[in-house]
């Protein structure tokens, strides 16, 4: 909570291949560190493998992503992620859409390095308001890979709103 730390602007297409698979192809705009002497901006493509179960009221969730990544000088780099997610809803409404909580954990392996590097936890709920328009609120956990070691840890608060056309 000590500063505005990222942004995140990202727009896709979402294909449901089937009710358990789908393809996303994405482009997302970064911005990290404002206003500090490192402050970075980052083009990303990417594209999502996700697969979905049921189990009853829980739903499951594991989405593969490759990312292309170009920064401002032009060093471009390549990413690996995979999202575990579990989902809940938790019995209430707003209107006639549930709200549901999430827990999910995510792996980064760093193609071009040839090492998991990053490791996130969020915990949330999101709140649907309409077929369009959602609302994710989640804390979350970040452990980093530095010199060797995973020693760097970070407590994230996230918003996250999400503009279905």
């Amino acid at each position: 909570m000590s500063r505005w730390e990222e942004l995140y602007l990202d727009t896709g297409i979402d294909y449901s291949l089937t009710g358990w698979l789908v393809l996303s192809p994405r482009y997302r705009y970064v911005r990290v560190r404002f206003k500090s002497s490192d402050e970075l901006t980052e083009n990303r493509f990417h594209m999502n493998v996700e697969l979905k179960a049921k189990l009853k009221e829980l739903s499951f969730e594991s989405r593969s992503r490759y990312e292309y990544r170009i920064f401002e000088d032009d060093i471009i780099k390549h990413r690996f992620t995979e999202r575990v997610k579990m989902v809940v809803p938790l019995g209430w409404k707003i209107g006639d859409k549930s709200v549901e909580a999430y827990l999910s954990d995510e792996l980064y392996y760093d193609i071009d390095n040839h090492e998991a590097n990053n490791n996130e936890t969020h915990l949330g709920i999101k709140l649907s308001f309409s077929r369009s328009l959602s609302l994710k609120l989640y804390y979350g956990h970040e452990i980093k890979r530095r010199n060797k070691k995973w020693d760097f840890n970070t407590n994230i608060m996230g918003i996250t709103a999400v503009f279905n056309l």
